[in-house]
């Protein structure tokens, strides 16, 4: 499902490591650098503009996100939500209790008054679930989702967006900056039921989507399909906005070796630079 009409963008490798599952990506604007996390390497990374990547922290698999905050990059692995200091000692912030056994947190955001949202994935058949974390209090928002993906809000922020995986659904809910609270969530766009991971959204109110079995990530305005980035991966995982680029993680996992054959660069971090400046 594409829909586009313009001709597609392409993105170029920005770090070309073969990540096992690279996820999560987050625009850290204090530093110019992207915060992103290989989920099943326990890794969280961190590269600059110039595509130097370091290694932030590791622990134990798997990690779901990683986003900065002014105290540090907040961590969720396993069903934990960890705060990382400069200083590297890390100080436990919350626990999702009760999940089925085989959870994990998934992808992450933080609004701009820090509140912390973020999806489960759970086994096969039970719900996901996507929570808000302030304060060190965590509370379910809203419950019956197949995979609880990809979070951000609009420029404006009076607006949250949510990717639903296994459904295809992205979620629109009118939100307020102030409370954290919001309205109800609607159906904004319907992509195919398995395709939407990650998304982000650009200053201008457009929606950027990974559409992780495709290799592209499609760019939707009031729903449908404007544009899309063409990434030489089958598997696109998360994409996010900073700088005037957009930063595409992708993996390698469940990749035939074929597929490794046909797309040496599976794996490796994408940008397509320069976004502001496109012709729409």
């Amino acid at each position: 499902m594409s829909g586009t009409e313009a001709d597609p963008l392409m993105a170029r490798v920005l770090d070309p490591a073969h990540r096992f599952t690279g996820e999560g990506a987050c625009w850290d604007p204090m530093t110019d650098s992207l915060v992103w996390v290989d989920i099943w390497a326990g890794q969280v990374l961190r590269t600059g503009l110039e595509g130097e990547t370091e290694l932030v922290w590791a622990t134990m698999p798997p990690v779901g996100f990683a986003c900065p905050t002014a105290d540090g990059l907040l961590v969720g692995a396993g069903l934990d939500l960890w705060l990382l200091p400069p200083s590297g000692i890390a100080a436990h912030v919350c626990r999702v209790a009760g999940a089925p056994d085989g959870s994990r947190i998934n992808d992450g955001a933080i609004d701009a008054h820090g509140r912390v949202w973020f999806g489960t994935v759970t086994p096969q058949g039970m719900d996901s679930i996507l929570f808000r974390c302030a304060d060190g209090r965590l509370e379910p928002v809203l419950q019956g989702l197949s995979v609880a993906n990809g979070i951000d809000w609009s420029p404006s922020g009076d607006r949250i967006y949510l990717a639903d995986t296994g459904t295809g659904i992205i979620h629109a809910a009118a939100y307020d900056p102030g409370s954290g609270a919001t309205g109800p969530f609607e159906t904004w766009a319907q992509r195919d039921p398995g395709a939407p991971d990650g998304l982000c959204v650009t200053p201008d109110g457009a929606v950027w989507v990974a559409e992780i079995f495709t290799g592209r990530v499609v760019e939707l305005v009031d729903g449908r399909p404007r544009r899309e980035l063409l990434v030489p991966c089958p598997r696109v995982t998360s994409v996010a906005y900073g700088a005037g680029r957009l930063f595409v993680t992708t993996g390698t996992k469940d990749l035939t070796d074929e597929q490794l054959r046909e797309h040496p660069d599976a794996g490796s971090l994408y940008v397509m630079e320069e976004l502001a400046s496109v012709t729409r």
